[in-house]
């Protein structure tokens, strides 16, 4: 019988593949959507003197500008806070995938002792087989030995009964037949017996080999699947990082852009509201400053939105954009 051959011992894929763009253009939008609303507006305000009061009209601009700047920075930070929900929900990801980890690597490490112990089992059934088919070998050449002996002898007892005639029954006692005769049987009966021993010592190392090549795949499949585990968990935490940074960023130039769009917002209702020539004067040069400090802060949100691209990470965060 041919031993059957055995092979040697040997973990969701990484996703968000094509995200980084679209986290580039909805973060873009966290700023520029402020900008092309109010940078551009205010930087077509006629040149004026600076202690030239506003007219009604001037005010009226800034207002429907400093609207625009506000459902702007409203949406600005809608898509902040998602960004900050999807944050979230990546750290809940990766301590999820961290317990299945700890799982599939408790998983692996059991059947890779179940294979140590399986494959000791098969070679222990191999031993016994290989000394099976040796001893049914064995016996097998004697019953075929004893055969030979036999065909021999009764060639002879014929030749000695045909040249003694009536006084063949001589021959008998002198070729000892009897022996060799009882002997034949005896030894077919070993050999049936070591021919049973081999089928039950074949067919204990097959099952054998069969657990252990099953043991082996499992332990194949939970090597994979603690490998893709341990991968999806670099790549969560490596977007968590990028992602917190990028947040780190951003977030206080929201915050600060909404500061100065509601100081400018003050700016203007008092110039609405002052009656004096100087005050007047006062409040159009508060106006004018902060109109270029929006602009000033919105180029650099921009700039430091650009530099925040380069930390950010491709993930799934579609949601928001």
């Amino acid at each position: 019988m041919t031993e059957p051959a055995l092979k040697p011992m040997s973990s969701d894929r990484l996703r968000g593949r094509t995200v980084g763009a679209r986290i580039r253009r909805g973060a873009a939008l966290l700023t520029c959507t402020v900008a092309l609303s109010i940078a551009v507006g205010f930087s077509q305000v006629p040149v004026r003197a600076a202690d030239e009061a506003l007219t009604a009209e001037q005010i009226a601009d800034f207002e429907s500008k400093l609207a625009q700047a506000r459902e702007a920075q409203t949406d600005a930070t809608k898509r902040l806070g998602c960004l900050d929900q999807q944050d979230q929900q990546l750290v809940i990801k990766r301590d999820q995938d961290q317990l299945r980890l700890g799982e599939l690597v408790r998983r692996k490490n059991e059947v890779e002792a179940t294979l140590i112990r399986q494959r000791a089992e098969y070679d222990s059934y191999k031993a016994e087989f290989d000394q099976a088919n040796q001893r049914f070998g064995e016996a097998r050449n004697r019953l075929h030995q004893l055969q030979q002996i036999e065909e021999a002898k009764q060639a002879a007892l014929r030749k000695c009964s045909a040249e003694f005639g009536f006084l063949g029954f001589l021959c008998v006692p002198a070729l000892k037949t009897a022996e060799l005769i009882g002997a034949i049987p005896e030894t077919e009966k070993l050999v049936a017996e070591e021919s049973r021993r081999l089928a039950d010592a074949a067919a204990a190392r097959d099952a054998a080999a069969s657990r252990f090549r099953e043991s082996e795949a499992a332990f194949a499949a939970s090597d994979v699947a603690a490998a893709t585990a341990n991968k999806e968990i670099k790549a969560a935490e490596a977007s968590i990082s990028a992602l917190d940074k990028a947040l780190a960023t951003l977030r206080p130039s929201i915050l600060d852009n909404k500061k100065l769009l509601d100081e400018f917002a003050d700016a203007l209702n008092e110039a609405k509201t002052v009656d004096t020539a100087d005050g007047r004067g006062r409040t159009a040069r508060r106006v004018r400053d902060l109109a270029k400090r929006v602009v000033t802060a919105l180029q650099g949100a921009n700039t430091l939105l650009a530099s925040s691209k380069a930390a950010l990470a491709q993930y799934q965060l579609t949601a928001c954009f």
